[in-house]
């Protein structure tokens, strides 16, 4: 961050904070994206102490459960599927290797992204994580803060990486954000495993969602 003296705020490339309100200025462009939080401007996850956002940017992996599995931090290490979004420069991309999510296009026709990733509005992560939630799945979001460039080489190692089949969801992943940023030692066959090892990584923010139960 770079303060600045005539406002009393400081500056990153894409928000101005607030330190005598512990807010941003402006809304979260990684929120605008799909994001269910109602509140578009908290800073660190509304834990200033604990938590920093270096650019106003975030990174969300995304792990899929059986609740017959279980699910971090209660559960074996096994889950069934694992996902990517991150905003790119304002420019989101979700990457869903081997995966089944195809959104709508403006004809109402199913599209599936290039190499499993989607680009602008068919990147909205709320959407992915319904379809992926249905009405027996959690899905469990692991948020780190990341620069541009940081996004900039995952987005480039996602470039590199083909869309794998089935099962190689986990290992697609990893290799996409491992080395980069605060991901370090990255990657396992088993979302689950996956799942474990980003929870032990410093600044990570975990959020459980489960499907609403139906009669």
């Amino acid at each position: 961050m770079f303060y600045e003296g005539n406002t009393g705020l400081h500056l990153t490339r894409h928000r101005a904070y607030d330190g005598g309100t512990g807010r941003w200025t402006s809304r979260d462009p990684y929120e605008e994206n799909g994001s269910p939080s109602a509140n578009l401007y908290p800073y660190g996850d509304n834990n200033p102490v604990s938590n920093t956002d270096r650019m106003g940017l975030k990174t969300t992996i995304i792990i899929v459960s059986s609740p017959w599995f279980g699910i971090w931090p209660s559960g074996p290490s096994t889950g069934i599927h694992a996902g990517i979004h991150i905003d790119n420069g304002g420019k989101p991309i979700l990457y869903d290797p081997g995966g089944s999510y195809n959104p709508l296009d403006s004809n109402g026709d199913p599209i599936r992204g290039s190499d499993g990733q989607f680009h602008g509005k068919d990147a909205a992560l709320l959407p992915y994580e319904q379809f992926e939630m249905g009405d027996k799945y959690n899905v469990t979001e692991y948020v780190f803060n990341t620069t541009d460039e940081e996004e900039r080489l995952i987005a480039n190692n996602i470039d590199n990486i083909s869309d794998p089949g089935p099962g190689a969801c986990s290992l697609a992943v990893g290799t996409a954000i491992d080395g980069v940023g605060p991901f370090k030692g990255i990657g396992s066959f088993f979302p689950g495993a996956l799942g474990e090892q980003l929870a032990k990584l410093p600044g990570v923010s975990i959020t459980v969602k489960r499907p609403v139960a139906t009669r």
